[in-house]
């Protein structure tokens, strides 16, 4: 399923991507020091990357510790970098996923969400090449897509995708002013008080007709917002690809683990 835009909304998509990119660039998103507060949690069976792989041979896929032994299958997690950077800067993410049971893949976003659309395909063959580390590997039905800003809003669009089961966004979306409809499927949605593409999220979150979870953590900006909730992202996922149903809690307890200090949170449509 693809959208289709009227030469207005392109327009405010080009935009909108000059808006992140020199707003990115003030911030020194491109430079070389990066400080960021990397999530800690984890745990599972550890992992393992595959560099320069991928439909265009320059993404990493980054795979559970077991694969090789365990006899069974996993689900696949998709994982957009924000503009200017490459999958490498969000290791520390995808290894952490990886190392609780998921398939990762991530290359270059390019904001409209192609890329991981072929990416998901890419995989889905390997699932049948004998020579492949997942041949046979892969739960077909359990497909997860997310990112970072730009990696954001690809997995806004790639959400569509009917394969796609869930999508989280941090720190990105539709970048539309007052958000876009689109999201129909399970979504988390994470912002940062300190992050300008916040506002936006909220309208994308009131526009989704799909179940969505959103919080905004307590200082924290554009930058570092996916680091920030690594932990979260990764019991989302657990949730939502795993089957780990105890961990609905977290998000949609009355008291849950992440609507309260330093979490401003809502959800709908559950």
């Amino acid at each position: 399923m693809e959208y289709v835009f009227s030469n207005t909304r392109k327009q405010i998509g080009k935009k909108a991507l000059r808006l992140i990119s020199i707003a990115l660039l003030a911030l020194g998103f491109l430079s070389n020091a990066y400080s960021f507060n990397m999530g800690t949690g984890g745990g599972g069976s550890g992992s393992d990357s595959l560099n320069n792989t991928g439909p265009n041979g320059n993404g990493v896929l980054t795979l559970p510790g077991d694969i090789a032994t365990a006899n069974k299958k996993y689900p696949v997690m998709i994982w957009g970098p924000g503009i200017g950077t490459t999958p490498s800067l969000y290791s520390s993410i995808t290894r952490q996923f990886a190392a609780n049971g998921m398939i990762v893949f991530s290359q270059t976003s390019s904001g409209n969400g192609s890329e991981m659309k072929a990416a998901l395909d890419w995989l889905f063959e390997q699932n049948k090449n004998p020579s492949s580390p997942v041949y046979q590997k892969i739960d077909t039905s359990k497909v997860g897509v997310g990112g970072h800003s730009l990696g954001g809003m690809s997995s806004f669009s790639a959400s569509a995708d009917p394969r796609v089961k869930t999508a989280i966004l941090a720190a990105g979306g539709s970048f539309f002013p007052g958000g876009r409809r689109g999201l129909s499927k399970p979504t988390l949605l994470i912002g940062g008080t300190a992050d300008f593409a916040t506002s936006a999220m909220h309208g994308d979150y009131q526009l989704a007709s799909g179940p969505a979870f959103m919080t905004v953590l307590n200082g924290a900006g554009h930058t570092n917002v996916p680091f920030q909730a690594t932990d979260m992202m990764t019991s989302w996922l657990r949730w939502q690809l795993l089957g780990e149903t105890g961990l609905r809690s977290e998000f949609l307890a009355a008291n849950c683990k992440y609507c309260g200090q330093g979490y401003d949170s809502k959800s709908k449509n559950w």
